[in-house]
């Protein structure tokens, strides 16, 4: 299990997840825990997009592949 640090809205916070959990799963906990109302897609009108090392990360990626360990910070935007 890793502890993911997450930001939205200024918050941080930390979550208890596995390396080998999607993107999208990190969505699902985010928009979860902190009741967002998002769209399933962007062409609704509010959906999370999830930034590591500066680049977007594609829901169906794995978080190991991408390289992210434990007490990796993720940004979380809602756009």
């Amino acid at each position: 299990m890793q502890d993911w640090q997450g930001e939205e809205d200024g918050l941080c916070e930390s979550f208890d997840i596995s390396s080998e959990n999607t993107v999208q799963d990190v969505k699902l906990m985010i928009k979860d825990y902190f009741h967002v109302p998002l769209s399933e897609d962007k062409q609704g009108r509010r959906y999370l997009e999830l930034i590591y090392a500066g680049a977007v990360l594609k829901d169906n990626w794995v978080l190991a592949d991408v390289g992210i360990t434990v007490s990796s910070s993720i940004k979380c935007v809602i756009k």
